[in-house]
Order: C-alpha cells, then sequence, then structure tokens
C-alpha cells in the first residue's frame, strides 16, 4: 500500500516555501477583492499541499485553514468555512486578521468567531508501519472529528509519504497499518525456570531414593547418619529449586509482556 502512495506522490513535488508564498498570492488576491486570483491561488494551494514533501509547520497549517475558510464562505460553502475557521482557531487561538486583508465590520469576521474550535471530540486512528502522522503540524494517534486537518504520513526516516487537507468525516490516505507486536514468556527466564525445575526434580528423586535405603532393613547401621544427611540435604535442595523455577517463571510471564 505504501507503495501505491509512494507512485502516486512521484509525479509531484511541492516544498513549504511553495505552499506559503501560494497563500500570499491568495491572501493579496483577497485583499484587492480579486475573487478570481484568490479562487485560483487557493485551488494551487490545495494542489501543491497534495504534493508536499516537507511537514507542514503548525503556523502554515493554521494559515492555510484561515484561507480555505475564506474560500469556502466566498463560495457560500458555511460548513466547510467552519471546518476551516475552526481548524485554524484550534492551532492559533489569539489570531485576529489584518484590516488590511478583512477590515473591521466584515461579515465573514463573524463567521470566524462563531467557529468553535472545541466543538467535537477526536477519533483515534490505527498507527501505521514504520511511520507516524502528523495532523497539523504535530504527530499524533487521533484526529478531529469536527474540523478540518492537515493531515501528512512521516516515515521513520523522516520522509513525507503522503499528505493530504481533509474535511470532517472524509477517509484518511490509504496506509499500510503497523502489525501487532507478539509477545510470551522471557526467553532467558524460561530457560532458568526449566532447568531449576529440572534439578529440583532430580534432586527430589534422590531424596527420596536416600529416604526408602534409609528405611531399608537391610542397610548398615553405620550409613544411616549419611543417609539422614543426605536425605535432608536433596529434600530442601528440591524446595530451593522449585522456589527458584517459581520465581523464574513469574519473571519469565512479566518480563515478556513489558
Amino acid at each position: 500500500m505504501l507503495l501505491f502512495v509512494a507512485a502516486a506522490f512521484a509525479d509531484c513535488s511541492a516544498t513549504t516555501a511553495d505552499v506559503q508564498l501560494t497563500l500570499e498570492d491568495a491572501e493579496a488576491a483577497f485583499g484587492r477583492l480579486d475573487i478570481v486570483g484568490f479562487r485560483a491561488a487557493t485551488d494551487q494551494a490545495n494542489a501543491d499541499v497534495k504534493c508536499l514533501r516537507e511537514v507542514a509547520p503548525r503556523p502554515l497549517a493554521a494559515r492555510l485553514h484561515r484561507l480555505e475558510g475564506l474560500r469556502w464562505w466566498a463560495d457560500g460553502d458555511l460548513a466547510r468555512a467552519h471546518a476551516s475557521f475552526a481548524a485554524a482557531r484550534a492551532i492559533e487561538p489569539g489570531f485576529a486578521f489584518p484590516e488590511a486583508l478583512v477590515p473591521p465590520g466584515h461579515p465573514v469576521l463573524a463567521e470566524y468567531a462563531a467557529s468553535d474550535p472545541l466543538t467535537g471530540g477526536e477519533t483515534r486512528v490505527p498507527a501505521p508501519e514504520a511511520a507516524v502522522i502528523w495532523f497539523d503540524g504535530r504527530a499524533a494517534d487521533s484526529r478531529p472529528d469536527a474540523r478540518a486537518t492537515l493531515a501528512q504520513l512521516v516515515a521513520t526516516s523522516g520522509d513525507v509519504r503522503a499528505s493530504a487537507l481533509l474535511w470532517p468525516g472524509e477517509a484518511l490516505f490509504p496506509y499500510d497499518v503497523a502489525r501487532p507486536v507478539k509477545k510470551g514468556p522471557n526467553l532467558p527466564f524460561s530457560i532458568a525456570a526449566g532447568v531449576t525445575l529440572a534439578a529440583g526434580a532430580v534432586c527430589y528423586g534422590l531424596a527420596a531414593a536416600d529416604y526408602d535405603t534409609f528405611h531399608d532393613p537391610n542397610t548398615a547401621s553405620a550409613d544411616l547418619p549419611g543417609l539422614q544427611n543426605s536425605t535432608n540435604a536433596l529434600y530442601f535442595s528440591s524446595i530451593g529449586a522449585g522456589v527458584l523455577a517459581l520465581g523464574s517463571g513469574v519473571g519469565a510471564v512479566v518480563a515478556g509482556h513489558w
């Protein structure tokens, strides 16, 4: 799947500087009431975003959302305008439009103020394989539900593999989902548990054999003290080995799931 995304991405390339210049053109066109030029510049910014080979910093993402909001307000799509304005306000809550761009009393200011950046929650997205997803210039595992967002797939090497401006409810670009790491008992602890358990079993077996010999009527009296000491030593050794085996077994399970 990543190869498919990379192939689609290979035919174009844009930098954050390219997007910045295009947004400046869009702002200048809006400020002089050149709606045709403004639409053309925002269309170009959208195309550049799809080819962006660098992670967009948060101020650039906010600027993009603000210009998108102006574009959709001008086109009469208030739902997308609010989604864009809310995204911009979530990133830069203290921003105020310069008067050269939006003069005081302009009706778009009321729409901008009405776009609540806290509306809606977030949805967790599947973790990608050997990559991280960035939303609006920040690595995250969740995307906003009710705001527009600039999503980028960034490989562990730092290469941007996909980039898209997404609207609420719009699907993410395709990517390989990380496979869950299978975990099991820790091998060194498991081996230690097996060895000590076997040693305990051997000690217990030898203790049992000495015990039987101790109680055998044919055993010489002179051998009884030695057999008693040997039986006790082997018996307690088997208990000690059993405790060690139990501890190693618990350690194998605990260490294997961290």
